[in-house]
């Protein structure tokens, strides 16, 4: 596979009149591939005058080519394929060619790249895409799925620059090279050319090295799985700096419920039963479960959690509100099912704190002078140093990526895909901000599992803190009916796959 010679080089060619990114994300997804040698970026660089500064910040080359008319579009083409195949032949070192277009005009040059032996690798947003150009490359991937994957920069100028720091030395150690100080400033500067080593904590290069040294775990820094291509998944995993709002296992809900620790640390062992024998979406019989867990615990001594036997085991984990028991069949209770889910989605829900960090937003929003300096990375880091008495960096930023994903920031040329270090700008009236990211919240919770009827005071608990908003709750899921997002069956609301 590609990916694991990690000495390759690599050209990136962006077609900017059909496709407009962030180069950030593109060069990103590249250096999974092996080292960037060649950029170059072709589009009339008068009238994108407003993108000229960041491609310049990456040290990309800029090939103007004006367009006099609507119909002048073989320019690009052209010029990219001769410069591509004149590095073909002047560069025989670059055996991996990235191109960010989507315009089938390409496949005639895919082909004949791929005859002398080179790896292509292609990306483009959906709805500006032929299927065929696709097809015929060795690695496709949606321009969309890399800007969802992104992850929210930290809040402030340390993290930032440790978190860049580890990621130069992750691309040097998976090359097989020794981290210097030479090859590390290099590859600092090659991800932000902006990079200032005397705003870190660090003296000089070496004690940075010997810092990431200390605390390295090989995997921090991995390729971005194959299967991810072509996915519109939504979901991902929560960061480990996001433990401290996201744990919430059986022990820190139960303790207080009456249930002491030993005992809350004993109903663990009926998630990772449930967990082991996939039965978090369906119920089980007890006896079955009886069987299962005398199976994978056989040497469990009740006594020593505090619990008479199985059958007291079973209803101290139904006091917990993980589990319930109807009749013979005990299964996951539906507001451990809608926990399990947003923790695993990386979501985090609290309502007072929703109010107050899109409160800040809002007025962070309002009052911003600069449009062209109105990014999502500016905006986060404002709203955080008003809110860091009150809230933690993890969950804020968990807040701003809930928001990205409503789908009411735009970027200033009107594209709906935007990331964090992009200028944006609002599509709708900004009081609708609220109501929006609780829709989104919804439909994330109904994608967990189906809401019925009796769920709504629950789930009004998750989206409003109170569990007595039924009723508005109700007009919001006819929205997502409305919207094709969910369907109503048998009185529950379910979610429509895509």
């Amino acid at each position: 596979m590609v990916m694991e010679e990690r000495n390759s080089q690599v050209a990136v060619f962006f077609d900017y009149d059909n496709q407009k990114v962030d180069p950030r994300i593109i060069f990103d997804y590249s250096d999974n591939f092996g080292w960037v040698v060649k950029k170059r970026a072709y589009g009339d660089w008068v009238r994108d005058a407003l993108y000229r500064p960041e491609m310049a910040s990456y040290s990309v080359e800029l090939i103007d080519r004006p367009r006099f008319n609507l119909s002048d579009k073989q320019g690009n083409d052209i010029t990219i394929t001769v410069d591509a195949m004149e590095v073909v032949f002047t560069r025989p070192n670059i055996n991996i060619f990235v191109f960010v277009t989507g315009d089938a005009d390409f496949i005639p040059l895919v082909l004949k790249l791929k005859e002398y032996g080179k790896f292509v690798v292609i990306i483009a947003s959906k709805n500006n895409t032929s299927l065929l150009l696709a097809k015929v490359c060795d690695r496709f991937t949606f321009y969309e799925n890399l800007v969802k994957s992104e992850e929210p920069p930290p809040l402030d100028h340390r993290d930032y620059y440790m978190l860049l720091a580890r990621k130069a030395y992750g691309v040097i150690k998976n090359r097989g090279i020794k981290p210097t100080m030479d090859n590390m400033m290099a590859t600092i500067k090659h991800f932000d050319p902006s990079f200032k080593l005397e705003k870190s904590d660090f003296k000089n290069a070496d004690a940075l090295i010997r810092a990431i040294e200390t605390t390295w775990n090989q995997t921090e820094i991995g390729v971005r799985p194959a299967g991810a291509e072509f996915s519109a998944g939504e979901e991902h995993k929560a960061a480990d700096g996001d433990n401290d709002i996201l744990k919430n296992d059986a022990r820190t809900d139960s303790l207080n419920l009456g249930i002491n620790f030993k005992q809350a640390n004993f109903i663990n062992f009926f998630i990772q039963l449930f967990e082991k024998h996939e039965l978090a979406d369906k119920a089980a019989r007890l006896d079955r479960v009886k069987r299962l867990f005398d199976k994978s615990y056989p040497s469990i001594k009740f006594e020593k959690y505090d619990i008479k036997d199985f059958r007291h085991a079973i209803d101290l984990a139904c006091e917990s509100r993980k589990f319930v028991l109807s009749g013979n069949m005990f299964s996951y209770s539906k507001r451990y099912q809608i926990e399990r889910g947003l923790k695993r989605m990386g979501i985090y829900i609290n309502p007072s704190m929703k109010q107050a960090v899109v409160k800040s937003f809002m007025d962070v929003y309002s009052s911003f002078g600069d449009n062209n300096k109105r990014t999502l990375n500016f905006l986060a880091r404002e709203v955080y140093h008003r809110n860091k008495n009150t809230f933690s960096k993890s969950a804020i930023s968990n807040i701003f990526t809930a928001l990205k994903f409503t789908g009411v920031f735009e970027g200033m040329d009107s594209s709906s895909y935007i990331t964090y270090s992009q200028p944006m700008r609002i599509n709708c009236p900004i009081a609708d901000i609220r109501e929006k990211l609780d829709i989104l919240y919804l439909k994330r919770i109904v994608k967990i599992t189906n809401v019925g009827t009796q769920d709504l005071p629950l789930v009004s608990e998750y989206i409003f803190g109170v569990n007595n908003k039924v009723e508005q709750l109700t007009k919001m899921l006819d929205a997502l009916i409305e919207m094709k997002e969910i369907v109503k069956e048998n009185d529950e609301y379910v979610y429509k796959a895509e």
